[in-house]
């Protein structure tokens, strides 16, 4: 007995298994990302018609920036075009302005940002975990080509994964609100050409946007520009970038997977990271590593240069030298270990007296003339009033030459903390440092002293 054959065409089949080849599985709600182009369009339709196979409860999405004047008139086009495909839709206005709301990125990219969290916030009402995208081979290629001119790497280098996981919004710092979505992207091998002979063969007009044609923006001008040249010369330079970019990401992904390993083994519950593991590592992965721990404080964005600084750093084991990361963050090394020296100053001020404006935590210290049980006498000279300050280089302890940091350096006192202990000290002198008591204080004073009583606590 013959099978039926199939009335669904090849690009719906090629759908089909690529959506079960990502797991995507049976029963699922799917957002769906629709500007009502052709990629996208091209995606809705085909995932209608194969909807009942896998029992997809299906909703488009549609995000109107409002960056244009008929930006509107395009979402009204694209409930029109939901409505012949038989398939819901929610259109997402952002708010106006978002020129005013961009600082320090650029329109694009912030335009981009807000799309997604658009979409994620759309589909999580959904009640989907996933989001289906419609970028095909040609927006594969820009991209690749676009990390390329950018210096990205070999992660950049291996473009848009097929699926992953994407914390959103990821360009902040707050983990509590972020929503955690699956990616999609099932028309990666499919070319433009290939996309727009099925939107001709079902009969659907595409609503085009007009800023596409601009090449103010980076993507646009890859496309309309750079593209054509490439491809006048290497006709099949679209599928030779896309298989390139998935051999780049077989690789990239492997050693992901060293990274996640060799990191793990290396951090410790306070995220501080082992210099010993680090310098005994193959350069390129402890580069891997060091950016991967940078990504882990919140960081984003950092450059090749930064992520050398800091292998330099760890080479060197240099205590003494501050590594900028960006956003305020310095990287130091502390006792073999990698941290920051936020956290250090953090560290170090729930144990010692130190300046709140370095340790985070404010400490009261006071010096008095009557002393009582809680105190801790100091000798003063009868005629000195001492005072509180952050120790200083070149201090000496009052009525010696013994200076100061040597005693520092000998009780294991990092040398970037050195200068943000506070000490009970005259105009010529140190006295006393709270933080190393009892284990450094000064000697006994020439001539007539007196008793005065030192006290300190943190803050409440």
């Amino acid at each position: 007995m013959k099978r039926a054959r199939s009335n669904r065409s090849g690009f719906e089949q090629r759908l089909l298994k690529t959506l079960r080849a990502l797991a995507v599985p049976p029963g699922e709600r799917l957002a769906v990302a629709f500007s009502g182009g052709s990629d996208s369009l091209a995606l809705a339709a085909a995932l209608a018609r194969i909807a009942p196979i896998l029992r997809l409860e299906l909703l488009l999405v549609h995000v109107d920036h409002r960056l244009r004047a008929n930006s509107q008139k395009d979402a009204e086009s694209c409930r029109k075009l939901a409505d012949e495909l038989g398939l819901p839709i929610e259109v997402v206005a952002l708010e106006p302005g978002l020129h005013d709301r961009t600082t320090g990125i650029g329109l694009e990219e912030a335009a981009r940002r807000e799309r997604y969290l658009a979409l994620a916030n759309a589909a999580v009402g959904f009640g989907s975990p996933t989001l289906l995208l419609a970028h095909q081979a040609n927006d594969q290629a820009e991209t690749v080509l676009l990390h390329l001119f950018r210096g990205s790497g070999l992660d950049g280098l291996a473009g848009m994964r097929p699926k992953e996981t994407r914390r959103i919004p990821w360009w902040e710092s707050d983990r509590n609100s972020a929503i955690e979505l699956n990616l999609v992207r099932p028309l990666l091998s499919e070319s433009k050409k290939e996309i727009e002979a099925f939107i001709e063969r079902i009969g659907l007009q595409p609503a085009e946007d007009e800023t596409n044609q601009s090449i103010d923006f980076d993507r646009n001008w890859v496309r309309l520009e750079v593209l054509p040249v490439v491809l006048d010369r290497w006709p099949a330079a679209i599928e030779t970038l896309r298989r390139s970019s998935e051999a780049i990401g077989h690789d990239s992904r492997f050693l992901d997977e060293l990274t996640a390993s060799a990191l793990d083994a290396g951090l410790a519950d306070d995220r501080t990271l082992c210099t010993y593991a680090l310098r005994e590592m193959h350069s390129s992965l402890r580069f891997r590593v060091l950016r991967r721990w940078i990504t882990s404080l919140e960081i984003e964005d950092v450059g090749f240069d930064g992520v050398d600084r800091l292998s330099e750093l760890v080479l060197s084991q240099d205590e003494t030298r501050r590594v900028e990361l960006g956003g305020g963050i310095d990287a130091v090394l502390a006792d073999g270990q990698l941290t920051t020296f936020g956290a250090m100053c953090q560290t170090a001020a729930g144990t010692f007296p130190m300046d709140v404006a370095a340790g985070g935590i404010a400490w009261d210290i006071a010096v008095s003339n009557e002393i009582g049980p809680e105190d801790v006498v100091v000798s003063v000279p009868s005629d000195v009033e001492p005072q509180v300050r952050t120790v200083r280089n070149g201090d000496r302890w009052f009525g010696t030459q013994r200076p100061v940091t040597e005693d520092l350096r000998h009780s294991g006192v990092h040398p970037l903390i050195r200068g943000s202990l506070l000490a009970v000290a005259t105009d010529t002198g140190v006295l006393l440092i709270p933080a190393i008591y009892p284990t450094i204080r000064s000697g006994g004073f020439i001539g007539p002293d007196k008793k005065v009583g030192v006290r300190w606590s943190k803050r409440s």
